[in-house]
């Protein structure tokens, strides 16, 4: 079974289809949800580099098996970060349903130049012959920031710490806004340290509550907001797909309106925060039957 399973990973994978359909052609519907300026601040130790975007992918037909991948990025300043695979299963999607799904992107520094790229939807698996079902392009620009000594993070609570391999990992982050500028913004991502380990914490779900409103799903991007200072929480949830060589640091950053800028979280208190600890690997074999045991 071992010499299968080597020989299957030795062979090459197939060349990946190209998608050729839009996907507002064929009763898809790919929407952002986060914001569409990547903000950054590359005057500090550690750079602030990295961020989550994230779509909402909704299907009029039954999909048995979707993936989604972000392909063909152009531009040269913003692209996946090297942790990040671009690829994630959604699975099984009903005719009518809506999923959510998140991809680490990192830039090089702040750029007007729309730096574009594709969500292309799959039936099936890209990299073993999954068929293209459409694409959406969209586009993104990145804008050099700095901090607001008002945006501050109160607590970040990651748990299980450690988290088991395969299992759900939440981290919770809670903070205030400080007063909030005309443009009315709030743009999260739960790490932006482009060294975050995207492909040990897959992020499958986000739940933001500022005070005791309702809370709002799924979203990483709001614009419009009133101008007053408000207390958040946010609840990222991850999927622990990997395991580190040491903790990770955790860099949870908002960027709200300040005036008539964008600032970002104060991060002078993030090496104080409990770093996440490697994942557990707790799978265990078992074998019933004759022999007892296996040579």
């Amino acid at each position: 079974m071992l010499a299968v399973v080597a020989l299957l990973m030795s062979q090459a994978l197939p060349a990946i289809p190209a998608a050729a359909a839009a996907c507002s052609g064929v009763g898809v519907t790919v929407t952002r949800v986060s914001s569409p300026l990547m903000y950054l601040d590359t005057t500090i130790s550690p750079q602030l580099l990295g961020a989550y975007a994230g779509y909402e992918i909704t299907t009029s037909a039954p999909v048995a098996d979707m993936w989604v991948r972000l392909e063909n990025f152009t531009g040269g300043v913003i692209d996946l970060a090297t942790s990040e695979d671009g690829l994630v299963q959604v699975g099984p999607i009903g005719g009518g349903g809506t999923s959510h799904v998140y991809f680490y992107l990192a830039a090089t520094g702040g750029t007007t130049t729309p730096q574009t790229h594709d969500v292309v939807v799959y039936s099936g698996p890209p990299t073993l012959g999954g068929s293209p079902i459409c694409q959406e392009a969209f586009s993104v620009t990145s804008e050099d920031t700095i901090k607001a000594a008002a945006n501050k993070v109160n607590t970040v609570v990651a748990g299980p710490n450690p988290a088991e391999l395969g299992g759900i990992m939440t981290m919770t982050v809670t903070g205030n806004t400080g007063t909030i500028g005309d443009a009315g913004v709030f743009a999260a991502t739960p790490a932006a340290d482009p060294g975050w380990p995207a492909n040990a914490y897959r992020l499958v779900g986000v739940q933001l509550t500022f005070d005791s409103d309702p809370p709002l799903l799924d979203t990483l991007y709001l614009a419009g907001l009133d101008k007053k200072a408000k207390g958040y929480e946010i609840v990222y949830t991850f999927v622990a797909a990997g395991t580190t060589a040491a903790p990770t640091g955790v860099s949870p950053i908002n960027y709200i309106s300040s005036g008539t800028q964008t600032k970002h979280t104060d991060t002078s208190g993030f090496a104080d925060l409990p770093p996440i600890l490697p994942a557990e690997n707790q799978t265990t074999l078992a074998k019933s039957g004759d022999p007892a045991s296996l040579p």
